[in-house]
Order: structure tokens, then C-alpha cells, then sequence
């Protein structure tokens, strides 16, 4: 049965539990998975539940389902916006003699221009996804 919300606050208030709890339950399952696997977690198990998630709260609570594919959608924008930063830092380290693509992926994060680069592009993610999320929310009515 749909629920039916009271007033804004409560949508918004649905939204962030949704958008909290897909976060908490994502790393959850995410580390539980690796300790009993160690050839790690396949993606497809996060994207399954999820859809199933979002479908079974947009059933009864559809703000909880609206805040769950935002958390989705927020942490697959970072590996979007980190991916030209990562780039640029391998270029900056190859044009200054630093790490080059030869070697595992590993020591690419520990280099300082990957690893400047890398911390540049999350403060500009966190910039743009405050300003987004503060707007979805001031909307919500």
C-alpha cells in the first residue's frame, strides 16, 4: 500500500533515510562479501539489489526509493568525475618523470600527482553534489 506523506518534511526526511541506508547497506554488503570472498564482490549483486530495493519501496514509500537511486547515482558520479582527474594525474606524473603505466594499478594512488589530482577532483565532486543534493531536497514539497 502507497504511503501517503503527511507534509515536506516528511518527504525529505524519507529521501535522506533512503539515501543513508542504501550508503550503509552498499558498504555493508560490500565488506561482508570480501572477508568471506577473497576474489571479492561481483558489481551485478549491488546493481540486482538495488533495482529490487527501489522497486519494493517505490511501491510503498516512494521518496525512500527516490533517495536510494539518488545514493546510487551520487557514488556512481564519483567514479565519473574522479575518472579525467585520475588521467590527468598519471599525465602529470609520466611529464615529471614519476610513475609510469608499466606498473600494477596499486602504487598509481600512492604517487603525489595521482594522488593530488585525485583529492582536487573529490572536493570539486563534493562542491557540485552539496549544491545538487541541497537543491533536490529544498525542492522537494
Amino acid at each position: 500500500m502507497m504511503h501517503v506523506y503527511a507534509s515536506s518534511r516528511e518527504k525529505r526526511i524519507d529521501m535522506w533515510v533512503g539515501f543513508a541506508v542504501w550508503i550503509a547497506l552498499t558498504i555493508a554488503v560490500v565488506l561482508v562479501a570480501t572477508l568471506l570472498s577473497q576474489a571479492g564482490v561481483s558489481p551485478w549483486f549491488a546493481i540486482y539489489t538495488t533495482a529490487g530495493a527501489a522497486i519494493l519501496l517505490g511501491l510503498t514509500r516512494p521518496y525512500a526509493a527516490f533517495g536510494l537511486l539518488l545514493a546510487a547515482a551520487t557514488v556512481a558520479a564519483v567514479a565519473v568525475v574522479e575518472v579525467p582527474f585520475f588521467v590527468a594525474g598519471l599525465v602529470v606524473d609520466a611529464a615529471t618523470g614519476g610513475a609510469h603505466a608499466d606498473i600494477p594499478f596499486g602504487p598509481f594512488l600512492a604517487t603525489p600527482g595521482t594522488a593530488a589530482a585525485l583529492a582536487v577532483g573529490f572536493l570539486v565532486f563534493l562542491v557540485v553534489a552539496w549544491l545538487s543534493l541541497r537543491g533536490i531536497d529544498r525542492r522537494l514539497r
